[in-house]
C-alpha cells in the first residue's frame, strides 16, 4: 500500500475520551478554586517584589511556544496541510516576538526603562503579539475548512500509480452477536504477502519518509475497546482494512 500507516492516525483529529473530559473539567475547576483563593482569602496580602518573575514568565512562554511550533511542523511534514503550516508559523511568531518584548520591558535590564524602545514599546509589542497570533488562527480556520478530508485524500493517492478503475469504498455491517464491522477497501497497489502480517508492527512502514506508528497505535486502541483490526488483500487488487467492535449500549 502506498500510503503510510501513520496517515490514518492523527492525534489532532481524535475526539477526547471520557477520562480526558473529566481531566479537563478537573483542571478548570482547580483553576477556579485558585482564582477564588487569590481574589478572596489572599486579596489583602501584599506580595513581595520578584524581579525574576517577568524573565521567568517570558522564558516559559518562549519554550512552550517553540515546542508547540516544532510539534506542529512535524505534523505538517506528515500531513502536508497548509492549515497546520499556518498555525505552526503563528507559534513561531509568538515565540520570536517575546524577544523584543522582554528587551523593551521597563526595569528588567535597565532600572526605570527598557533596554530598547520607549515607555510604550512594551504595550505595542503586547498588542502586536496577540493581534498577530489571532490572524494566524483565523488563517488556520479558513484553510482547515477548505481542505478535504485528509484520510480520503491519502486513500486516493494510494491509487494514483495504478492503472484502470480506482475505487474507494467504506462499508459497515452489524452482526447478530452485537459486533459492528467497518471495512475500508481500495483498488491501489495493495499489500505484499510478506508485509501483510508486519504492517501493524511498531516502526514498520512502506514509505521511506514514514514513521511506522499509525497502524500499531490504531490496533492498540481498537483492542483496548475489545475490538479487532486486520487487513486482507482485495480482489482483483488493492487492500481491505477491517475493524470490528462491540456495539455501544447507547446505540
Amino acid at each position: 500500500m502506498n500510503t503510510s500507516e501513520e496517515d490514518f492516525f492523527v492525534l489532532s483529529e481524535l475526539s477526547p475520551g471520557s477520562a480526558q473530559k473529566w481531566l479537563a473539567l478537573a483542571v478548570v475547576f482547580g483553576l477556579l478554586v485558585l482564582v477564588f483563593i487569590a481574589a478572596g482569602v489572599l486579596s489583602n496580602v501584599q506580595p513581595h517584589r520578584i524581579d525574576a518573575f517577568v524573565p521567568a514568565y517570558t522564558t516559559a512562554m518562549f519554550v512552550s511556544d517553540s515546542i508547540t511550533a516544532i510539534l506542529l511542523f512535524a505534523q505538517f511534514s506528515i500531513l502536508r496541510s497548509r492549515a497546520i503550516l499556518v498555525i505552526a508559523s503563528g507559534y513561531v511568531f509568538t515565540a520570536l516576538i517575546l524577544i523584543p518584548w522582554i528587551l523593551a520591558f521597563p526595569g528588567v535590564f535597565v532600572p526605570g526603562r527598557g533596554l530598547i524602545g520607549g515607555l510604550q514599546s512594551t504595550s505595542w509589542l503586547y498588542f502586536s503579539w496577540h493581534a498577530g497570533f489571532s490572524m494566524f488562527v483565523i488563517g488556520y480556520a479558513l484553510l482547515k475548512e477548505a481542505e478535504p478530508d485528509n484520510r480520503i485524500t491519502n486513500a486516493i493517492d494510494s491509487m494514483i500509480e495504478v492503472g484502470g478503475s480506482r475505487v474507494l469504498s467504506v462499508e459497515s455491517k452489524m452482526h447478530e452477536d452485537g459486533h459492528v464491522r467497518v471495512s475500508v477497501a481500495d483498488t491501489g497497489a495493495g499489500i505484499g504477502p510478506q508485509d501483510i502480517d508486519r504492517i501493524f508492527n511498531p516502526l514498520f512502514t512502506t514509505k521511506p519518509e514514514g514513521m511506522g506508528m499509525g497502524l500499531s497505535i490504531c490496533r492498540s486502541i481498537v483492542e483496548a475497546h475489545d475490538g479487532r483490526l486486520w487487513a486482507v488483500p482485495n480482489t482483483p487488487r488493492g487492500a481491505i482494512f477491517h475493524f470490528s467492535s462491540i456495539r455501544s449500549v447507547s446505540a
